[in-house]
C-alpha cells in the first residue's frame, strides 16, 4: 500500500525456454572495422582531380573537384534554390558553402541511382552476425485494388 492506494503488478509467468535470450556480441573490435590510414591519397589516385578548376573562387581553403560527371549535375541550381541555408550567412560564405557542395558533388545523392558505396579503403565492409531464427510469418497488409498499381510501382523503384 502506498499513499493510501493499492498497487497491483501484473505479470506473466515464462518459463525459461520461452524467455528471450541476449545474444552473445559479435565479436568484431571496433577498431578493426578501421580503414587504411592512406584512404585519401589512394583516393586521389584514382580519380585525379578534373583538369578545368577555373570556375573555383576558394581553392586554397576547399579541396579540388573530382567528380567524374560534368558540373553541376547532381548540384543543380534547382536543388541549390530550394536548400535551406541559414539566412544569417555572408553572401562570400555562400558563395564558399555552394563551392563545397559542387567539389563534393560525388559525394551526395538524390536519389538511388545517385548513390553507391564506400570504398573498402575507407572502411571495409563490416560483417554482421546473427543467430538462427525462425522468421515472422504475417500476412500482408491489404492494399486495396485501386492502389495495387500505384503500389507495385513504387515497390519497383
Amino acid at each position: 500500500m502506498k499513499n493510501g492506494r493499492y498497487l497491483q503488478v501484473n505479470t506473466m509467468y515464462k518459463s525459461k525456454d520461452k524467455k528471450v535470450q541476449p545474444v552473445a556480441d559479435s565479436s568484431v573490435r571496433p577498431d578493426a572495422v578501421k580503414g587504411r590510414p592512406d584512404w585519401k591519397e589512394r583516393a586521389q589516385e584514382r580519380q585525379p582531380p578534373n583538369p578545368d578548376q577555373s570556375w573555383r573562387q576558394f581553392p586554397d581553403y576547399v579541396s579540388d573537384w573530382t567528380a567524374s560527371f560534368p558540373k553541376g549535375q547532381r548540384i543543380t541550381e534547382e536543388r541549390l534554390a530550394e536548400m535551406k541555408i541559414a539566412a544569417w550567412l555572408l553572401p562570400r560564405e555562400k558563395d564558399m558553402l555552394y563551392e563545397v557542395f559542387l567539389c563534393r558533388e560525388a559525394a551526395l545523392s538524390f536519389d538511388f541511382k545517385e548513390s553507391g558505396r564506400v570504398h573498402p579503403d575507407v572502411t571495409p565492409p563490416v560483417r554482421i552476425n546473427t543467430v538462427p531464427h525462425e522468421a515472422w510469418k504475417e500476412n500482408n497488409f491489404p492494399v486495396p485494388m485501386s492502389l495495387r498499381s500505384e503500389v507495385n510501382k513504387m515497390i519497383q523503384d
